[in-house]
């Protein structure tokens, strides 16, 4: 308390087997008027009382055990991360630990790292409304969890899940609350579970997402708001959205269809299937920018194409399932090339007319009865009718 202690060079490693307590007025520090140093810190547990400060190696500081309270990092004074990484090995804890990385006097977490090699634990983030870490989260043994359901988590870098990782939820129940990360990473028997509200991608280049893992969505919606590759790496349980959204700039999917079980928005941008098919259960609303399909097969609920904005598919089919309701409702630009489209459930459909944006090359109804409620119909080349009725209302 009210002193400074710093080690005498600028590659010194620290070891405390028991716990840091860096009271108020009191600073741990890691350099001499230069640069973090390249030590590395080994630490039972660390609690940064209220007008403290711990300011960081620029390399590892591992967190060994906890406090009677089970806090392995507590921290309501100044942390500062000198960009170093903050791992959690657990390796003196019961099942059950819990982090305080909302810094009461400032500062936030650089690289966070649980590498629980025991696989016994769980480290909750406890504390606090949002937590943030200005760069990569990194479970690579162990489950990480957030304490509240009402808890935010803003991890500004990649979000990686490896083989032996869980990215897990309140007792089983999903937050109901926005998160946002750079990417999200996951590795074959990694496991993730979801936000039921809004997990925001913000990565504006390279690849934002990719599933070889468990990719469990909780009924939320992915937001996808830069620039970046998507690699779903398969369809159904583990594969799948609920709902998806683009808000951003161009979003290339490779390796893999698109599963969604409810809605696909494209507000802005565009999103280029490069051959990967699509499904979306619910309602395919493109408000701006374009939707690129070449030969992957898509199969929408519904499609709504509003002023401005684009569908544009080559040769691949385009299958329109709802039963009921307006399946087809077209105030932009539908650009079909020589791809077909096929009516399998009857609905209702508004052409858009009959200009070349809203023409059709290839028409099939398969199912149920579909009425034409607004504009005619132009088809360009052959239309069957079989196993359902089109009424052409008056069209």
């Amino acid at each position: 308390s009210g002193s400074e202690l710093e080690p005498s060079g600028i590659t010194n490693d620290i070891t405390v087997i028991e716990g840091v307590i860096v009271q108020s007025g009191g600073t741990l520090t890691s350099y001499l008027d230069v640069p973090a140093s390249n030590g590395n810190h080994s630490f039972g547990f660390v609690e940064i009382q209220s007008g403290g400060t711990l300011d960081a190696s620029n390399e590892i500081t591992y967190i060994n055990s906890e406090t009677s309270g089970h806090f392995a990092f507590n921290c309501d004074g100044t942390y500062t991360h000198n960009n170093g990484e903050l791992q959690f090995t657990l390796e003196n804890t019961g099942s059950t630990t819990y982090a305080d990385i909302v810094c009461g006097d400032g500062g936030t977490v650089y690289d966070l790292v649980l590498n629980d090699t025991s696989g016994t634990n769980t480290l909750y983030i406890a504390s606090g409304n949002t937590h943030t870490i200005s760069n990569d989260l990194i479970i690579e043994n162990g489950e990480f969890n957030i304490d509240s359901v009402n808890y935010d988590i803003d991890v500004k870098g990649d979000v990686k899940v490896n083989a032996n990782g869980i990215f897990g939820t309140t007792s089983g129940e999903p937050s109901s609350k926005n998160w946002t990360f750079g990417t999200l990473l996951i590795e074959t028997g990694g496991q993730f579970e979801s936000t039921n509200d809004s997990l925001n991608i913000t990565a504006s280049s390279g690849t934002c997402w990719d599933n070889n893992g468990t990719f469990t969505s909780n009924g939320g919606t992915v937001e996808f708001g830069g620039a970046c590759d998507v690699y779903t790496r398969g369809t159904g349980t583990g594969q799948d959205f609920s709902n998806i959204s683009f808000t951003g700039g161009s979003v290339y999917l490779y390796s893999n269809a698109l599963d969604v079980d409810n809605d696909m928005l494209l507000n802005t941008g565009t999103l280029e299937t490069e051959g990967q098919a699509v499904t979306v259960g619910g309602r395919a609303d493109i408000v701006s920018g374009t939707f690129t399909g070449t030969s992957g097969a898509t199969t929408l609920g519904s499609l709504a194409v509003s002023s401005g904005a684009t569908y544009q598919t080559t040769s691949a089919v385009t299958t329109i399932t709802a039963s009921s309701g307006t399946c087809w409702d077209n105030n932009g630009t539908i650009s079909l090339d020589s791809g077909p489209v096929i009516f399998s459930g009857g609905c209702n459909i508004n052409t858009g007319g009959t200009a070349e944006a809203n023409d059709f090359n290839d028409l099939n109804f398969t199912g149920g009865t579909s009425t034409l409620v607004s504009n005619n119909l132009n088809v360009l080349g052959g239309m069957d009718v079989y196993g359902g009725s089109l009424d052409a209302n008056g069209q």
